[in-house]
């Protein structure tokens, strides 16, 4: 008899350390700490040289890597004009009109040209930087693809809200690159973003890093720091604006913000899921 009770006892503790366990990781999952790795991308989106990896993400299809087109529409003719420093950034600024324009994070604000050494490292890891007229001209984007709209990032956001129930604070920590993991063009994944802490787990790969921008004075910042990128949608109460998502460190929760049109950010691609 004191066998059997003994047997019993064993086998109501262990019931109850599985229960605690499994208590354990439901709330794990609920404060959006797994470690599941992010969706693997659908396939490639070759278009002006490069060749971009693609993910679903709910209703959209979504490239994975920064905008780096240097060419309307793929054609060698239609080339979009490089400003290389930061005085030639602001001297278009202030031009009319002013031409749709990219440049390459760097160090070249004053009129430091942009080394061809930072160049070659950060252009293959952040892309390029454009501006809204480049960025609204329909020609930019790869046939069948588009710039986002306003509302494409807000469904963006709504579908990572409502994944797993999310809190709307954590859309930003679903979409930024995982720490330490890297992406396609990162080889060491050490330009992710600044906070020692863990800024995200790339649930929805969306594989968000910190390119940073040029403002319309062409001073260079926030590489590490913020993600921007552009949509085509004008602030209607502030014409020389236009929407953006904007994601930055230390913080998990993404917001749509009104910038100005003659600053430099990043672009991605989204097309409707077929």
């Amino acid at each position: 008899m004191q066998h059997k009770r003994w047997n019993v006892l064993i086998s109501l503790i262990s019931a109850l350390f599985l229960m605690g366990l499994y208590g354990c990781n439901k709330s794990t999952n609920s404060n959006n700490n797994n470690t599941n790795p992010p969706p693997p991308p659908i396939g490639k989106l070759v278009y002006d040289d490069y060749a971009y990896d693609t993910i679903n993400i709910g209703t959209q299809t979504w490239t994975v890597a920064n905008a780096r087109v240097t060419h309307y529409g793929g054609v060698a003719a239609n080339l979009i004009p490089y400003l290389q420093t930061g005085n030639l950034w602001n001297t278009n600024t202030k031009a009319n009109p002013i031409l749709g324009a990219r440049t390459y994070w760097g160090t070249g604000g004053g009129g430091t040209d942009v080394s061809h050494a930072e160049y070659n490292k950060f252009n293959p890891i952040f892309g390029a930087l454009y501006n809204f007229a480049a960025a609204s001209d329909p020609r930019i984007a790869p046939p069948g693809w588009r710039v986002p709209s306003k509302a494409d990032f807000e469904r963006l956001i709504a579908y990572v809200t409502a994944i797993n129930g999310n809190s709307a604070d954590m859309v930003a920590y679903h979409l930024k690159l995982d720490k330490g993991k890297g992406f396609q063009g990162v080889e060491d994944g050490s330009w992710n973003w600044y906070n020692g802490s863990k800024e995200g787990d790339n649930a929805t790969g969306f594989s968000a890093i910190p390119g940073g921008e040029i403002n319309e004075s062409g001073i260079y910042s926030g590489v590490g720091s913020t993600a921007i990128f552009r949509s085509t949608t004008v602030d209607g109460g502030a014409p020389n604006n236009a929407y953006c998502l904007f994601l930055e460190d230390k913080t998990s929760k993404a917001i749509i913000k009104s910038l100005p049109n003659k600053s430099g950010y990043s672009i991605r691609f989204v097309k409707d899921k077929q």
